[in-house]
């Protein structure tokens, strides 16, 4: 079982219950669930693996966090306010097998040009134990270090 088990029993037991309210539109667990299903599906990740995330706050990260979790990898989201180059030793400092990023960001992530890893040979699952979120803050020091 892993962190996106409480959003698939949510769906079973209450589907129609509103799970998100974002920007006027609203989504219920049923529907949440099925687009984390589907995310899970196209993601060529593996357990340990770490993605980098360059978008805003929306429920576009949250599937893709939940997605990432099924399948024991760790979501890295890139804070959208550091530069190019900042966001290039986050990249280096977590060496993530994708870097994936919203319309509104396209441009950047061109611009940062990250190489993709080959998939991995097989798809995990992820369980309750595993990391799922790496977020990146500068501490005292300036220098931005990764906190699990």
């Amino acid at each position: 079982m892993d962190l996106s088990a409480f959003i698939e029993r949510a769906a079973n037991r209450t589907p129609d219950k509103l799970a998100l309210h974002f920007e006027g539109a609203q989504v219920t667990y049923a529907s949440l669930w099925k687009h984390i299903v589907e995310r899970t599906e196209s993601l060529a990740v593996a357990r340990g693996d770490r993605v980098a995330w360059l978008g805003f706050n929306d429920p576009e990260m949250l599937v893709l966090f939940f997605a990432l979790a099924r399948r024991g990898a760790i979501l890295v989201p890139l804070n959208w306010r550091l530069t190019a180059a900042e966001q290039k030793e986050v990249l280096a400092d977590c060496s993530p097998r994708l870097l994936l990023a919203s319309e509104d960001f396209a441009a950047r992530k061109s611009e940062l040009s990250w190489p993709e890893a080959a998939a991995p040979a097989d798809r995990t699952q992820g369980q309750e134990e595993d990391d799922a979120l790496i977020v990146y803050t500068s501490g005292t020091t300036g220098k931005p270090k990764g906190a699990v």
